[in-house]
């Protein structure tokens, strides 16, 4: 695979989502803003699929959503269903009425090169983490007969 373009961000200061209307925007989470900011920097129209991946995901959510059983013995489908792990891309593609494939992988400390690992056409693969700080690199790739990733 050949890296055509790549971003990443490490801090709040990095996000920015402003393509995203205001009453949409504040029902993100961290995790998701990290996500659409670096997807949408290397996005362009040629590529094929995404791969979505983290070792954590919607960590402090799901938080949330434990306590919130514990304590009411009811959870909310808003914040259930923007739990899941695909909720980022899966937000993204709708957004922008996308119709490509998308997937979300999470393999541990593994999820970064399990995601290189399925990467097989003009791809983006952002791998995002907010659980232990702040961090989230997309790349834009092409196959051009080489591994890149050895």
């Amino acid at each position: 695979m050949k890296v055509l373009k790549s971003a990443s961000i490490n801090s709040e200061n990095g996000i920015d989502i402003s393509f995203v209307p205001p009453l949409i925007r504040r029902k993100l989470s961290l995790l998701d803003k990290v996500v659409l900011t670096t997807l949408v920097q290397v996005f362009d129209e040629n590529v094929e699929e995404i791969i979505f991946s983290s070792e954590y995901g919607e960590f402090s959510r799901l938080d949330t959503i434990i306590k919130q059983y514990q304590e009411l013995n009811e959870v909310s489908p808003a914040q259930f269903s923007a739990s899941v792990h695909n909720y980022p891309v899966s937000f993204f593609t709708l957004y922008k009425k996308l119709n490509i494939p998308y997937y979300a992988i999470s393999a541990g400390s593994n999820s970064l090169e399990a995601a290189k690992a399925i990467a097989t056409k003009e791809t983006v693969l952002v791998y995002a983490d907010v659980y232990d700080g702040i961090k989230s690199i997309a790349y834009r790739l092409s196959p051009d007969g080489n591994n890149f990733w050895t």
